[in-house]
């Protein structure tokens, strides 16, 4: 009996798993459209945010700083992130009140791939290497950040939205 009600308790977690993924490679697949239209808000943003610490220049989607050049292109604009919070928000919203509520965290995801680059072009100006702190600063901030904001939102979804 108690090996059967496991065997139904990991086939349903795996459900959630399947659908998740299906939801994440349907919504990144529509998003990846979207990502050439979103290479010069990126590049802005994240040109804004740097210029409050370094002398940069923003030439289209180019940012100039010191003697480094880098050229902001469709996979920096972070719509695998965006996509991944509206992946859960199709998974776990049961209203549209909730879903319009995880709206903001899909933003706030594309927020922390900004922060992720303003990161890499400081450390790089600093320590030298873009290419180096793009991946470190890539991977560390993208995990952990990630991590904790789907962890945050679904808290908020079960307490305000079940």
């Amino acid at each position: 009996m108690i090996l059967r009600e496991r065997l139904k308790s990991l086939a349903q977690k795996s459900k959630i798993l399947v659908k998740f993924y299906f939801y994440y490679l349907v919504i990144y697949l529509i998003l990846m459209n979207l990502e050439p239209l979103l290479i010069y808000p990126t590049a802005y943003l994240t040109y804004s945010i740097s210029k409050l610490f370094l002398d940069v220049q923003l030439l289209g989607n180019i940012i100039i700083y010191g003697n480094n050049r880098i050229e902001i292109i469709e996979p920096c604009t972070g719509t695998f992130l965006i996509a991944l919070f509206l992946s859960l928000s199709f998974l776990y919203s049961k209203s549209f009140k909730s879903f319009l509520f995880s709206l903001i965290f899909a933003f706030l995801a594309y927020l922390i791939n900004i922060l992720r680059l303003v990161l890499s072009i400081l450390l790089s100006n600093k320590y030298g290497n873009f290419e180096v702190w793009h991946d470190l600063v890539g991977y560390s901030v993208i995990s952990i950040f990630s991590f904790l904001l789907a962890l945050i939102y679904i808290k908020i979804l079960r307490d305000n939205y079940a």
